[in-house]
């Protein structure tokens, strides 16, 4: 994908895009699989687009363990939330799940307006305050993940919404599944035993990074 039909761009012609990018010397940098991408306690204040390749967002918590916050796939943006919050950002970062290309932005030079007055910054900071409400809505989504009281329950939550987002019952997972028991915070072996009689009871098919969704009730009980 190209930077400029990110979301955070929408409704900005190429002609001012291209005067943003001069205002704003973004960086593009490229990341191996497993390469940390950004440290959010060193750089609060740095609002990423990955371009190519996929990542996660990772807590590592005191007593070492590590919570998968969310995945991030092409054209996703990350670290617009702690422009406006830096001091819950020590300890997360963001790691390559493949080869990544990333192109970085300081956030002051979303929120204000530039020297040369571009027409356009007022529509950037429109898309950009957009994205910040539909990240509280994801975090209701993942809140509500965690509410579920059986693994099973979980699975069954995560992929129903999955399968919402991506509008199709075979669902390509985004992440590796030892990483979905991060996301989902239970452990590994476990997820694969009910994964496992979710497979045997005819209620999904998995293959590899795809689960096919084979129970229609499945949205109805979620």
């Amino acid at each position: 994908m190209n930077f400029s039909d990110n979301f955070l761009f929408e409704n900005i012609k190429d002609g001012d895009f291209q005067k943003m990018m001069c205002c704003f010397t973004p960086k593009i940098e490229n990341f191996k699989k497993n390469q940390i991408v950004c440290d959010f306690g060193k750089n609060p204040g740095i609002v990423g687009i990955i371009r190519e390749g996929t990542a996660i967002t990772v807590r590592n918590g005191i007593n070492g363990n590590r919570t998968i916050l969310e995945s991030l796939e092409e054209g996703d943006i990350f670290g617009e939330a702690f422009t406006v919050c830096d001091k819950l950002s020590d300890g997360i970062f963001v790691i390559c799940e493949e080869d990544c290309q990333v192109m970085f932005m300081d956030y002051r030079n979303i929120l204000h307006r530039c020297s040369s007055g571009c027409q356009a910054h007022n529509r950037l900071l429109e898309n950009f305050f957009y994205m910040l409400a539909r990240r509280s809505v994801m975090l209701s989504r993942r809140v509500e993940l965690l509410s579920r009281r059986t693994i099973r329950d979980k699975i069954l939550c995560y992929l129903s919404m999955e399968s919402c987002s991506q509008k199709t019952r075979k669902i390509r997972l985004p992440m590796s599944l030892s990483n979905l028991s991060d996301y989902l915070c239970v452990d590994r072996s476990a997820m694969m035993r009910e994964i496992k009689k979710l497979n045997d009871e005819g209620i999904i098919k998995s293959e590899k990074k795809f689960i096919t969704i084979l129970d229609n009730s499945i949205d109805e009980d979620i």
